[in-house]
């Protein structure tokens, strides 16, 4: 039980840490795969990582890396989902992020998380679809265009 403890503080520490803009160290010495990876292995839920992309720019790692903690601190704090999953991959030059979860579903796309996601991912050319009907857990979806 402390142990759990420990690791559920550490995850929130962690996500408190991302919201304010620290990149672990993770992030620039593994890339994206291992940071997420680190990341999902510190939650209280298991969530299952699917990554089929070797290491991208430090640009759209930071980026992507914000927007799946994002949705992943959503799943924690508000989805009541007893599970969920990550999948990273990269098809015709475009990154595609997706973060699903089994939750209560009814995510609002304004509020000030989703819509500093949904800011980020146009900002940087992308686009951004959430499904989260009531009682049918949440799907993040998002694609950026990557550098030539």
């Amino acid at each position: 039980m402390g142990e759990a403890l420990e690791h559920a503080e550490h995850a929130n520490e962690e996500l408190r840490g991302l919201v304010h803009g620290i990149m672990p160290s993770t992030l620039t010495r593994g890339g994206l795969a291992a940071a997420v990876a680190e990341l999902t292995a510190q939650l209280r839920i298991p969530v299952d990582l699917e990554v089929t992309s070797d290491r991208l720019t430090a640009e759209i790692e930071a980026n992507a890396y914000f927007v799946i903690t994002e949705a992943l601190t959503n799943v924690v704090k508000h989805s009541g989902a007893q599970s969920g999953k990550v999948g990273i991959r990269v098809v015709d030059r475009t990154l595609k992020l997706e973060v699903h979860d089994n939750g209560i579903g009814g995510a609002r796309p304004d509020g000030s998380g989703l819509r500093g996601v949904a800011d980020r991912i146009v900002a940087l050319g992308g686009r951004l679809e959430i499904d989260s009907p009531d009682r049918g857990g949440t799907r993040l979806s998002a694609t950026l265009p990557l550098p030539d």
